[in-house]
């Protein structure tokens, strides 16, 4: 039986270990009788796509992102509708996508995961023509992911600086939200749309999302007071989001946004502008990802 061809390519800015460790621990943990495995460094914004759109020329089975859910973004851009895998080890800060499939956050630990994984197909997201796996969004999580971008610091407490900051600057929007199943209208500190339960962290936005479903979670949150913060946040974490007063859930396989201005939104917690009106689809198995048996 012959190997499967595996590529890693690794992002050195998520990444804390040195790329000699990291290749290290790959030859220690790896099944070498099942794979052989070639060992990438991205170089320069971009460097990700090229890459696995090399690998992908050359067939390989499985192209393993080595960061966080941007880098998983960057090469799924090019791994959708191919016969090439998309695998995660989790070296970034929220890493939605990794716990989501429940990969372990140790290194070593998440190559042994890929060792017994199986490969899946699985739906991806698009905001316009933009693909994203975990979730995109508009208003509070999208003003947190571009302030976020240009804070210094980085990881949980960069996050909830940013938090804190946008909570009180964010102003509520007026939407309207357009699919087969609707046509509403509302104002909204926070719209989320979600192909997988959490943003990242273990913050749990929508926890009935599934990723094979070919539907979105669409995760509507309107102003609150602040005295209902901890509740909402706590609420997060516990998997009840949805249970909160200010909050309300639907569902769609395709909707379309229409509000007064062109602004932020974020797609895997990557922020990027976007115009007044954009269409949100679920593209039903598009994309092989690994996963736990």
């Amino acid at each position: 039986m012959s190997k499967q061809k595996i590529a890693f390519i690794i992002n050195p800015i998520s990444g804390k270990k040195t790329k000699q460790l990291e290749r290290k621990i790959v030859e220690q943990n790896l099944d070498n009788e099942k794979f052989e495995f070639v060992f990438e460094m991205t170089r320069y914004c971009g460097h990700g796509r090229a890459l696995a759109q090399e690998f992908v020329n050359q067939n390989y089975n499985i192209v393993v992102a080595v960061g966080g859910d941007g880098t998983v973004n960057e090469i799924a851009q090019v791994l959708a509708h191919t016969n090439t895998a998309l695998g995660v080890i989790p070296a970034g800060s929220g890493n939605g996508l990794a716990r989501f499939l429940n990969i372990p956050k140790n290194f070593a630990q998440a190559v042994q995961f890929l060792n017994k994984a199986t490969i899946v197909d699985a739906d991806y997201g698009l905001l316009n023509e933009q693909i994203f796996l975990c979730t995109c969004g508009v208003g509070f999580d999208a003003l947190v992911s571009s302030d976020f971008a240009n804070d210094k610091f980085r990881g949980f407490f960069g996050y909830l600086s940013a938090i804190l900051r946008q909570f009180f600057e964010c102003k509520p929007e007026n939407y309207q939200l357009i699919s087969n199943k609707f046509n509403i209208e509302i104002s909204a500190f926070m719209i989320n749309f979600a192909n997988i339960s959490q943003w990242g962290y273990n913050a749990y936005i929508a926890p009935d999302a599934n990723i094979q479903d070919g539907e979105m979670v669409i995760t509507i949150l309107k102003k609150f007071p602040f005295w209902a913060a901890p509740r909402i946040a706590a609420q997060l974490f516990l998997k009840n989001i949805t249970k909160n007063r200010y909050v309300n859930s639907l569902t769609a396989s395709e909707i379309t946004l229409i509000r007064n201005q062109q602004g932020w939104f974020q797609f895997d917690g990557e922020p990027c502008r976007m115009p007044e009106e954009v269409k949100i689809t679920i593209v039903r198995n598009g994309i092989k990802l690994l996963t736990k048996p």
